[in-house]
């Protein structure tokens, strides 16, 4: 897989001089797989992601449990800039509404929805926003509360940047909802989550 300093690591974080896992350069169009599995704990554990919002007054708080995607990119010169840009289908499993608590709010356990990414003049960062022709993420479903004004389907709008850290992209939920780009029902958002992306076979893609 190349030659030259490489990483230790298999999500292609730490540098190391002759290290088993190197940079190698893909060319055309590629399958990509990501899991949040082995994103902390270095790389031992999973990360939950979490979505955070106001509505109607009240602090929301959605995790779910396990985050994963799959899709394709491909690599491209724009302006003498290489450029990844693709698509994915993300899911997000094991969500419930963490608050506001003892509610009896509740949200779908499995969420899916498509993706378009592009690494266009953000280096080692990636702008992720809905698929082609959608205005929308998704359509955040919220029922069974006692507070009865958060019973409602809220659309999630806009942009998340995603950094990348080798193989391992991010994103963190003060950043998010300080850069403003993501809305729930119309209202700042923030989200936090990682996902370590891969080929199939499980090769990690590192941005560099």
């Amino acid at each position: 897989m190349g030659s030259g300093a490489g990483f230790s690591d298999a999500h292609c974080r730490t540098a190391s001089i002759g290290a088993g896992y190197k940079h190698q350069a893909i060319g055309g169009t590629q399958a990509i797989e990501a899991t949040d599995w082995n994103t902390s704990g270095e790389t031992t554990a999973g990360t939950s992601s979490v979505l955070k919002t106001v509505l109607s007054g009240v602090s929301v708080e959605i995790s779910c449990l396990a985050t994963s995607a799959s899709g394709s990119f491909e690599n491209t010169e724009t302006g003498g800039e290489m450029v990844a840009a693709g698509t994915a289908t993300v899911a997000y499993s094991f969500c419930k509404v963490s608050q506001p608590a003892g509610k009896g709010c509740s949200t779908p356990e499995l969420v899916e929805f498509g993706v378009a990414g592009t690494t266009l003049g953000l280096g080692k960062a990636v702008k992720l926003t809905p698929a082609a022709g959608a205005e929308q993420f998704v359509g955040l479903q919220i029922s069974g509360c006692s507070i009865k004004a958060l019973n409602n389907t809220y659309p999630v709008k806009g942009s998340v940047i995603a950094t990348a850290t080798g193989a391992t992209l991010s994103t963190n939920e003060i950043g998010v909802t300080e850069a403003g780009t993501l809305t729930v029902g119309g209202q700042k958002a923030g989200l936090t989550g990682s996902l370590t992306v891969s080929t199939p076979v499980g090769s990690a893609l590192a941005l560099t």
